[in-house]
C-alpha cells in the first residue's frame, strides 16, 4: 500500500461461530477506517508519493487514537439460540424422559411381578437390591448421552465447548438424578401405567419449567428462581456454562455439585419408601 499498488484483503471463514466472524468483520472496517484517515492526513497537496509523506503517514498511523471506547459484555441479552440451546435442551429431555420413564415402570413391574421379593430374599441389604438396578440404568443414561453428542456432533459440527469434560460430567451428574428419580416414582407407584403417566408428565413440567425448551433468560426472575428448584435448569445452567460461555471446570462445578445433592436425597427418599413386598 506504501508503494502506491492494490492491495486485495480476503477474509476466508472455515468453521467459527457469527459473533467471532462479525468481529472479524468489524476488525478489518476499524483497519480501514484507521489508514484512510492517516493516509488523509499524510496526503501531499501533489499527486505524488514522496519520503516525507510516507513518513507523515507512519506517524500519523502510529499515534494513539484521539477516542478510545471500552466495551465489554453487559449481560447475555436473551440467551443462547440456535444450536447452542438446541443441543443441550435435547439432551436434557430425551436423557430425562427415557430414563426416569425407563426406571420408574421396570421397578413397579419387579415389584408387581415378585421379581423384586425374590432378589430381596437373598443375603443381600436394601441399599444393594437398588444399587443392582441403579448402575445399569445409569449406564443406560450416559450411553444415550453419548449418543446425542456423536449424533450432534457428526451431523451438524456441535461441539461441546472447550472443557468437554466438564460438559460430560454435568451429563453425568444430571444422569443419576433422572435415575434417582425414576427410582422414587418406582417406590412409589403401584402400576406400570402410574408410573408411566406420573413420569411422562413431570418430565414434560420440569423440561419447560427448566430451560430444555427455552433460555431461562426470557423468563421472569420469579419464574427462573422456581426453575432452579428443578434439575432441568441446573443441567442446562452447567451445560450453557461450558457450551455456551466457554467455562471450564470451575463453570460446571455449581451445577454437578447441586445435582449430586438432589440424586443423593432422591435416592434416600427412594429407599425410605421402597416397600419390597408389594404385590
Amino acid at each position: 500500500m506504501l508503494a502506491g499498488h492494490p492491495v486485495k484483503v480476503t477474509r476466508i471463514q472455515s468453521k467459527g461461530s457469527e459473533d467471532a466472524a462479525f468481529a472479524a468483520d468489524a476488525g478489518i472496517v476499524r483497519a480501514l477506517v484507521r489508514f484512510h484517515g492517516a493516509l488523509a492526513l499524510a496526503a501531499p497537496d501533489s499527486g505524488a508519493w514522496s519520503d516525507s509523506a510516507g513518513a507523515r503517514f507512519a506517524a500519523a498511523a502510529g499515534a494513539p487514537p484521539a477516542i478510545t471506547v471500552d466495551s465489554h459484555w453487559g449481560g447475555r441479552g436473551i440467551g443462547p439460540s440456535g444450536f447452542r440451546q438446541s443441543v443441550p435442551g435435547n439432551l436434557t429431555v430425551f436423557v430425562l424422559m427415557n430414563t426416569v420413564i425407563a426406571a420408574s415402570t421396570l421397578l413397579v413391574t419387579e415389584k408387581n411381578s415378585g421379581a423384586l421379593r425374590r432378589a430381596a430374599a437373598g443375603p443381600i441389604s436394601r441399599a444393594a437390591l437398588l444399587a443392582l438396578r441403579v448402575v445399569p440404568r445409569f449406564l443406560m443414561a450416559l450411553a444415550q448421552i453419548a449418543l446425542l453428542l456423536t449424533g450432534a456432533r457428526l451431523c451438524f459440527g456441535y461441539q461441546p465447548g472447550n472443557a468437554p469434560l466438564a460438559f460430560l460430567l454435568v451429563g453425568a451428574a444430571f444422569a443419576l438424578v433422572c435415575v434417582g428419580l425414576g427410582t422414587l416414582y418406582g417406590a412409589l407407584f403401584s402400576t406400570v401405567q402410574q408410573a408411566a403417566m406420573g413420569s411422562w408428565i413431570s418430565c414434560m413440567l420440569m423440561a419447560a419449567i427448566g430451560g430444555a425448551w427455552w433460555p431461562l433468560e426470557v423468563v421472569s426472575p420469579g419464574l427462573r428462581t422456581i426453575a432452579h428448584a428443578l434439575p432441568t435448569a441446573w443441567a442446562m445452567d452447567g451445560f450453557h456454562a461450558v457450551a455456551t460461555y466457554g467455562g471450564g471446570m470451575a463453570a460446571a462445578l455449581p451445577s454437578i455439585g447441586v445435582l449430586l445433592g438432589m440424586a443423593a436425597i432422591l435416592f434416600a427418599l427412594a429407599r425410605h419408601f421402597l416397600r419390597i413386598d408389594d404385590r
